[in-house]
């Protein structure tokens, strides 16, 4: 999907916490592109290992959508937070937010954490 996105090459995939960090390490993305089993349960202690190369931000895809795991994710520094059952939209918007400097929540996300 990510390497289907306009303006975005993919450098690398990761199979696990310590071999995101190597990659991102070596291939210095612009974003990081993470589901939730590589970026918690370590919390920001995984996110903080991240280089300062990344140089717009981590987007966590998570596998499942709860509020405890969205409040993990924040707390844990990442940039943007879309569950996986996102629209492609979703997905685009945040890789451009993130690039960017900026963050980003889908809307139904937003929604929940006013409440």
């Amino acid at each position: 999907m990510l390497s289907e996105t306009a303006d975005v090459e993919v450098v690398g995939t990761a199979i696990d916490r310590e071999e995101l960090v190597r990659q991102s390490t070596r291939l210095m993305p612009d974003v990081v592109v993470a589901g939730s089993s590589l970026v918690l349960p370590d919390g920001p202690v995984m996110v903080s290992r991240l280089p300062s190369a990344v140089s717009g931000g981590t987007i966590m895809a998570a596998e499942r959508d709860t509020d405890e795991l969205l409040c993990a994710a924040l707390a844990a520094g990442v940039h943007s937070y879309v569950p996986l059952s996102s629209p492609r939209e979703d997905f685009d918007a945040a890789i451009q937010a993130v690039a960017a400097g900026a963050a980003f929540l889908p809307t139904d996300v937003t929604r929940r954490v006013r409440q």
